[in-house]
This record gives C-alpha cells, sequence and structure tokens, in this order.
C-alpha cells in the first residue's frame, strides 16, 4: 500500500512525544504571545516573529476568521500535517476534532475570537486497532492589521505514537482563561512568516495593563 504523503515527506509512525516537550512548547508561545501582548488584550498578528518560538514551530499554527462561524487554518506547523496525513492550510480547525465535539469546538472558537479569554484544551484521539494520543491545545486570540480579532495563534503537542494518520480528537477537558483589567500576567515572558507585513516593534504602551484573573477548567 502507498504510505501517505504530507509535503514531500512520507507519514509513517513517530516518536513518542512527553509531556515535558509539551509543557515546553506550550509554555514558549503563551510566554511570547504574552510578552508581545504587552498589557493589551491581544497582540497584533503583524507583531509575530517566528524566530522568538523557533523550538516550538513544528507545532504552532494560526487561525482566521473568514466569518460568522467560519475559523480556517491559515499557517500550521508539520505537527499538524503528520496528524492529518495532509496539507492542512485551508482546512477548518474542528477537522481535528471528532465530528460529536466539532459543535462544541466551534462554540469554543466563538468565545476565543470574541476576545478577552484564553482556550486549553487537553485531547484524545482513541481509534480500533490503534494505540490512545493524547495531546494538549493552547489558542491565542490576536488581531489583524485592520485592528479586527480575527486571528489566533495556537499549538498543538501530541505525546504518543501518531501511527497511520489521520488522527481526531475529543476533548477531555477544557480551560478558559478570561483577560480582564489590571496588572501583566505573571508569566515568564510568554510563526510563522505567511506574506504579511513585516514585524516591526510594539509601540509604547498606554491605557490600564491587562491581567488573567482566574481560570475556569470544564470536563
Amino acid at each position: 500500500m502507498q504510505q501517505p504523503v504530507c509535503g514531500n515527506r512520507k507519514v509513517l509512525s513517530f516518536p513518542r512525544r512527553g509531556r515535558a516537550m509539551s509543557d515546553r512548547c506550550l509554555k514558549q508561545v503563551l510566554d511570547y504571545w504574552e510578552t508581545l501582548r504587552a498589557g493589551r488584550a491581544a497582540p497584533m498578528r503583524s507583531e509575530l516573529d517566528p524566530r522568538r518560538i523557533e523550538d516550538a514551530l513544528e507545532y504552532t499554527f494560526i487561525l482566521e476568521r473568514a466569518g460568522p462561524g467560519t475559523t480556517r487554518i491559515r499557517i500550521a506547523g508539520m505537527h499538524l500535517c503528520d496528524l492529518m496525513g495532509m496539507e492542512t492550510r485551508g482546512m477548518s480547525p474542528a477537522s481535528l476534532l471528532e465530528p460529536a465535539d466539532r459543535g462544541r469546538f466551534g462554540a469554543l472558537l466563538d468565545r476565543l475570537f470574541a476576545g478577552r479569554e484564553i482556550i486549553e484544551l487537553d485531547l484524545v484521539a482513541r481509534a480500533q486497532g490503534r494505540m490512545s494520543l493524547s495531546a494538549r491545545m493552547i489558542l491565542l486570540p490576536m488581531r489583524s492589521d485592520l485592528g479586527e480579532m480575527t486571528r489566533a495563534l495556537g499549538c498543538l503537542v501530541t505525546d504518543g505514537i501518531i501511527g497511520a494518520p489521520p488522527r481526531r480528537f475529543a476533548i477531555a477537558r477544557q480551560r478558559i482563561t478570561r483577560i480582564v483589567s489590571g496588572a501583566p500576567a505573571p508569566h515568564a515572558a510568554p510563526g510563522f512568516a505567511e506574506p504579511a507585513p513585516r514585524f516591526t516593534p510594539t509601540e509604547g504602551k498606554t491605557g490600564p495593563h491587562l491581567r488573567l484573573v482566574y481560570m475556569r477548567e470544564e470536563d
């Protein structure tokens, strides 16, 4: 049987990724996003410099809200390609989920793009005849060049052997963190080179700072 090909490489099976790698990648992306937003509700997409999250790029992706209820993957690292066995650009991120959880995921995206909330998900993929695969995902809101909350920076890292794609996930747990006015969040300092305006430094801070004030965990 011909093996599925993603880009210029075959998708076979991949080594196990531990929880330590998942924690490290997610923290790097969150910390960088936190630094970029600099007290605002969300940073601008054009402010992203992929060199700052180089170690996590394989697991990182950018979402675009094309309209009400319509979200697409604009850019994705190779890990999403490995999971799906195909190029994921232009796909709905809900394609990564089991059909039964896509409505729930869509509602979470609505909350994400409404702004001032961070979404974290614990995921699990189970399929007959294949090993279980767990994953963690974080979704962070961003603004477009027009200032609209229509972009998101995401990171998805799995723990286990991917095996034969596609692998789709059920939501095991969700955590929603709301951003409100106050001091900067106490993160340790929290890419993608798509055709977009060149990276420019953030402007000086104005107005009140923001902080993450609570996290709600839901099964």
